[in-house]
């Protein structure tokens, strides 16, 4: 193998465990979530359209704080969050 396909073939096998490991990460946070850890809505994991899906599909009758609670003490404090 020359050397630029041995790079482009690394560089390819260093993106597939990236996204891999990136997904297990992301589905790890989702479990926690559905177990009320709010706290792993801080990671930027979570993008913007993740965090409005949230907010909107929100429901104070099942959860342990207020949507209100939830944006100030973890939501805002994610970089993806902006309030429009």
């Amino acid at each position: 193998m020359r050397k630029k396909e041995c790079y482009t073939s690394n560089f390819a096998l260093f993106w597939e465990s990236f996204d891999f490991l990136n997904s297990f990460y992301k589905s790890i946070l989702k479990q926690l979530l559905a177990e009320h850890i709010y706290e792993v809505l801080v990671s930027p994991a979570f993008s913007k359209q993740e965090l409005a899906e949230y907010i909107d599909d929100f429901s104070e009758d099942d959860k342990d704080y207020s949507l209100d609670e939830v944006i100030e003490e973890y939501i805002s404090q994610n970089p993806n969050f902006s309030v429009e």
